[in-house]
């Protein structure tokens, strides 16, 4: 998991969002933001299909622009596996 500067974290997750492709789903990338009573607001910003990838697993890496980087164990192309970008 990673912060920006914001202090929003940002991870990944093996299983959930989309069912079918993957028998629990192929995993997601989240971001969790602080709210003033101390809880945090959850937001997915992307569901693994399996064709772009699936069980991301790899800590992410963020760069000055906000983008996210990281990799999926599984999926892809050839079912290998992937790297992938979240911009936003």
């Amino acid at each position: 998991m990673v912060f920006d500067k914001a202090e929003n974290l940002y991870g990944v997750t093996a299983d959930g969002g989309i069912f079918g492709a993957c028998a629990v789903g192929c995993g997601v990338v989240f971001k969790l933001s602080p709210r003033s009573d101390g809880t945090w607001q959850y937001d997915v910003l992307h569901r693994f299909t399996g064709k772009d990838g699936a069980n991301p697993a790899a800590t992410l890496t963020l760069d000055n622009r906000g983008n996210l980087y990281g990799t999926a164990t599984q999926g892809g192309p050839n079912g290998f596996g992937v790297v992938f970008e979240i911009t936003h």
